[in-house]
């Protein structure tokens, strides 16, 4: 099984799925209801517990990033991943994304 997005992907050979993520998340995932709240959701806590799920996708394109020395990408994706760790409320998940 393989990250892709916030899916699996199965294959029996191995895939590379770094340039799908980079994609998604630079193309196609919307951010910006986790710094601005457009909504008084009932449901926010699960919400933000779901956004627990980019993560993975974020830590592959993260690495990627740092092995090219994309430094303002490196610090945007680990903004984001901060910023769903914090809202997420899990302290061990703050602790280790950070």
């Amino acid at each position: 099984m393989y990250i892709s997005g916030l899916a699996l992907k199965y294959s029996e050979k191995p895939v590379d799925l770094v340039e799908l993520n980079k994609n998604l998340i630079e193309n196609s995932f919307l951010f910006d209801y986790l710094s601005i709240q457009l909504t008084n959701d009932k449901n926010q806590n699960n919400v933000n517990n779901l956004n627990i799920n980019y993560l993975k996708c974020f830590e592959i394109v993260y690495k990627d990033y740092v092995s090219k020395k994309q430094i303002d990408k490196v610090d945007k994706i680990r903004n984001l991943a901060i910023l769903i760790a914090e809202n997420s409320g899990n302290n061990e998940l703050i602790n280790k994304v950070k």
